[in-house]
């Protein structure tokens, strides 16, 4: 505490005895204070002593002992005068010697002026004191202070090449310099707010600070920071601490590659600085070892540009984060979270800003053989704009959100921009219950949008869900490829909801539920409902492709659907558009079953359409089980109006494959004028048709 600093219970009369106080007698009663403390005038005559020791305390045995004419601005003790008014702080007030302060004045204070004092009262080995530090201390060895020993600074510095170490101790001092760098700490000390100026680091950031970081974190507790630091090399955190900036962040200058603060404690916060790297390949914080908390929040990185290595935080493979916070930070050119391999209760990651991220914004546990789960992970509210906007080679994948975890949500996030001639996701799954909601994405120049993937190869976990729901979907800046992906794709994925989202100016699926490995793993319990795609100028909106399991796709309006392009999926040219693609090719012995198409609305289709395309196609495999297309269900479905022909139900691959439909009933759906209610080939049996409406 501050020797100038407000004293508390000054007035208040007791007669009580009390170990935590001292009492101070006048008249019958005495007045409580704590030991902690000083009296009103000590306060007074330590303000009188400091404005006259400019140039040091001369220690005197007796008043005799004075110079017969003494010094201006300085300062003279006397120690040991066998008269008691004598004893005290002295100084010349040019004719005459003028007292200061007596010694018996500053009651529960030992005062240190030299070395030699301070090591006296280290020998004494008395605990409870309150020290006050006047003048300079240089350590010459190392040195232990008594148990629960009060250091409190008024004008004095403790240095040396020696290690001090603490018994519960405590520091009270200003915002101003009491230590030198060479002094390391041990022990237990009881200090919750350091500054980095205790350090002689000034507010201009012209003084290197990172030993005076590690210094100050041995403390623990809130580190508190000027203006502006400058860092030379990295710094490393081995305890739990606090790094404050200031209220207007704190400038970071650097011009070190590689990471700036290393983790390697249990707690770590960072708040309220601003970095601009100079150099190439930077992290900001690096965790290397496990924690309970982690928490980076208001802060502002800018990263050197087309580096696709930059990390606001990165985990090292294998960590465990119990709670991991990165809120409120404003990022350009780096990924916010790379964390290949890393277990965690709970991940938030809130109100960021990013721009012009390198292939990833948040990358959680995607790496190979990763085996590190996030039980819950919070996306909620960042700004990206742009993934890979800065890159000059397009060529890396573009995404937003890519994690496997238990229990997770992505909300209310806008992503403008991805850029990536392999893929872009706005989410790139692996396992877990996930929530994805009220996002907006757009300008998306790639092939995905969003992506939901099992594990391949693995049995799917029955149990996990996902929702997809309330998001804006504009792919109006996507290029048209050969082999397009999906706004959202199910591979190998069970119990998907997408529902209540808005799809614009699609050039691809906007909802395709498949299996690209012949595993045994196929989705199941999928369903498309209550969506609204406004343009989509691509053939297939939907398609179910290859032994899925219980798919339900209704309630949907497409305003409008063409094909100004003829694509061609797959290196086949698809001329005519179609509402929903069914497709078996697998032929391995598993079915397509059990997909329910109904009450969806198409108003307008530029070219030709069909409402649904049955395709069973034989592949060249020896030998070929049989793999049927079993109970689709096509009912009260509308195109309203189309400008070329089209069928309600095409078929479509292999005869002898056609002959296997079974179950597949087209009821009460209509059509437009130049529609047929089936095209294709015609199985013996398995379709029923029942009144179907051409206009």
């Amino acid at each position: 505490m501050p020797i100038n600093q407000k004293l508390t219970s000054r007035q208040t009369l007791t007669t009580s005895a009390n170990d935590s106080v001292m009492h101070v007698v006048q008249g019958d009663s005495s007045y409580k204070q704590t030991k902690a403390n000083l009296l009103k005038e000590d306060r007074q005559r330590i303000t009188n002593l400091e404005q006259n020791q400019y140039s040091g305390v001369e220690v005197y045995t007796t008043f005799a002992d004075l110079p017969a004419t003494g010094t201006l601005l300085v300062s003279y003790k006397v120690a040991n005068d066998s008269d008691s008014n004598l004893l005290g702080f002295w100084h010349w007030g040019g004719s005459a010697y003028i007292k200061d302060a007596t010694l018996e004045g500053l009651i529960g204070y030992d005062l240190i002026f030299s070395t030699d004092d301070f090591n006296n009262l280290i020998t004494s080995d008395t605990p409870d004191g309150n020290w006050l530090i006047i003048n300079n201390v240089v350590l010459d060895a190392n040195k232990t202070l008594p148990q629960n020993t009060n250091l409190i600074f008024n004008g004095g510095i403790i240095s040396g090449s020696f290690t001090l170490t603490g018994n519960n101790a405590s520091i009270h001092a200003n915002v101003v310099q009491i230590f030198e760098n060479d002094t390391t700490f041990a022990g237990t000390w009881n200090i919750f707010e350091t500054f980095i100026e205790w350090w002689g680091v000034g507010i201009d950031g012209s003084v290197n600070s990172a030993q005076a970081i590690e210094r100050a974190s041995y403390f623990g507790g809130t580190m508190y920071f000027p203006d502006a630091i400058l860092i030379d090399r990295k710094v490393v955190i081995t305890n739990d601490v606090s790094l404050n900036g200031s209220s207007t962040n704190t400038v970071i200058s650097s011009s070190i590659s590689g990471t700036l603060f290393e983790s390697n404690t249990d707690k770590f916060e960072i708040k309220n600085f601003n970095y601009t790297a100079t150099t190439s390949t930077n992290t900001f914080v690096d965790v290397v070892g496990s924690a309970s908390y982690i928490n980076l929040a208001f802060n502002t990185v800018v990263f050197k540009v087309n580096e696709i290595a930059n990390y606001l935080v990165e985990v090292a493979s294998g960590v465990n984060v119990t709670k991991l916070d990165i809120r409120y930070n404003d990022v350009n050119n780096a990924t916010l979270l790379f964390a290949d391999n890393m277990s965690s209760d709970i991940v938030n990651c809130n109100y960021n800003i990013i721009n012009n991220a390198p292939r990833f914004v948040f990358r959680a546990n995607n790496g190979a053989g990763a085996t590190g789960v996030v039980n819950i992970f919070n996306v909620r509210k960042n700004q990206c704009y742009n993934i890979n906007g800065n890159l000059t080679d397009k060529s890396q994948t573009a995404r937003f959100f890519m994690s496997q975890g238990n229990y997770c949500e992505i909300e209310s996030n806008l992503l403008d921009g991805a850029e990536s001639t392999t893929a872009s996701n706005f989410a790139y799954i692996k396992k877990g219950n996930y929530r994805i909601y009220d996002n907006n994405i757009k300008g998306i120049k790639s092939i995905d949008s969003v992506s939901i993937i099992d594990d391949k190869g693995t049995n799917a976990d029955q149990e996990n869900y996902m929702m997809i729901y309330n998001n804006v979907f504009d792919q109006k800046d996507v290029s048209f490829a050969d082999t397009p992906e999906a706004c959202i794709r199910i591979n190998e994925s069970s119990n998907i909801s997408v529902y209540n989202n808005k799809f614009l100016n699609l050039k691809s699926y906007a909802f395709r539920v498949y299996c690209s490995v012949d595993t045994g793993n196929y989705p199941q319990n999928c369903s498309f409902y209550n969506n609204e795609i406004y343009n989509i100028d691509f053939p297939v909106p939907i398609q179910v492709f290859q032994n899925i399991k219980n798919t339900s796709i209704y309630d949907n309006v497409i305003h409008e659907i063409s094909n100004t392009t003829a694509i061609a999926i797959g290196g086949v040219t698809r001329t005519e558009n179609r509402i929903v693609d069914i497709y078996q090719t697998f032929m391995n012995g598993d079915d397509l079953e059990n997909v329910l198409i109904q009450n969806n609305t198409v108003y307008n289709s530029v070219g030709d359409c069909f409402m649904v395309t049955l395709w069973v196609n034989e592949p060249t495999i020896t030998p070929a089980l049989n793999s049927d297309i079993i109970n689709v269900k096509i009912l009260g479905n509308s195109i309203v109006k189309g400008s070329g022909t089209g069928y309600i139900v095409k078929t479509t691959g292999t005869t002898s494959e056609i002959d296997s439909l079974i179950g597949v009933d087209i009821f009460n759906n209509s059509g437009f004028s130049g529609m047929l209610e089936k095209s294709g080939g015609t199985p013996a049996s398995g379709i029923r048709t029942q009144n179907n409406l051409i206009t």
